[in-house]
């Protein structure tokens, strides 16, 4: 889709989820747009049979930030020299999750099975804080899990 583009990530590893949160918020910068490649993730807390239980991730745009949480750290998903830096920032687990915002998706994701999820190609989504479209976007928990769980991941994207 996106050929001569570079693709970034957000990784997260080992953190601990225990209320409805953002899993991923995400901010462009004011002149680009984030185009969603995909998201992976696992837990490494909850095995076997007893502790299943079933995630419903909403993707929201236009959100109201949220609160406290973990700056991750956006990297080039690429190992060329000179890649341009990114200009996006994403957050995770936030204290006080993002609200309000608009629902287009929702993922489910049993936590037993780890979750690669790509946007079908004729419906990408694209984030972006360019004019009227709103500058924050989430990747939200929609419930909280039934305990703590460990979570690692990552969110990949080109900006355009």
């Amino acid at each position: 889709m996106y050929i001569n583009a570079i693709n970034y990530a957000a990784v997260l590893d080992a953190v601990a989820f225990t209320t409805a949160t953002d899993v991923f918020e995400c901010t462009p910068a004011a002149d680009r747009a984030m185009v969603i490649i995909g998201m992976k993730l696992c837990q490494t807390t909850d095995l076997g049979d007893a502790a299943e239980e079933v995630l419903r991730i909403g993707i929201y745009t236009d959100v109201t930030a949220g609160s406290t949480g973990t700056a991750l750290t956006e990297v080039p998903y690429s190992n060329e020299s000179g890649v341009a830096a990114n200009t996006a920032a994403v957050v995770t687990n936030r204290g006080t999750a993002s609200t309000g915002g608009t629902l287009i998706d929702v993922i489910g994701w049993n936590i037993r099975v780890p979750l690669e999820w790509y946007p079908p190609p004729m419906a990408p989504v694209k984030f972006s804080n360019i004019a009227a479209e709103g500058p924050v976007s989430s990747f939200r928990l929609i419930s909280a899990p039934a305990d703590s769980i460990t979570v690692s991941g990552s969110l990949i994207w080109t900006e355009i």
